[in-house]
């Protein structure tokens, strides 16, 4: 991520391709690909489909509020000596 926000972009998109064995382009078809799957099977799903994923959707969000285990804070780092 640090690479990212220095905006060294070769360095990632060589990291990239290391690790995945594929080329940047070839990652970013499938990702694009996934995405188009997607958004046609919300387009397909019938109305009562989509109602009761939603539903779920908001059960998980309640519980997450009720139980309190929202995101939290990392301590700092400890402070070095020197």
């Amino acid at each position: 991520m640090e690479l990212l926000v220095e905006g060294r972009f070769e360095e990632v998109r060589e990291y990239l391709v290391a690790v995945s064995g594929k080329t940047l382009e070839e990652i970013l078809d499938a990702k694009r690909r996934q995405q188009q799957e997607l958004i046609e099977a919300i387009q397909s799903a019938s109305p009562e489909e989509l109602e009761a994923s939603a539903e779920k959707i908001r059960a998980v969000m309640r519980a997450s509020k009720a139980g309190g285990s929202g995101r939290q804070r990392m301590a700092p780092p400890p402070k070095r000596d020197g």
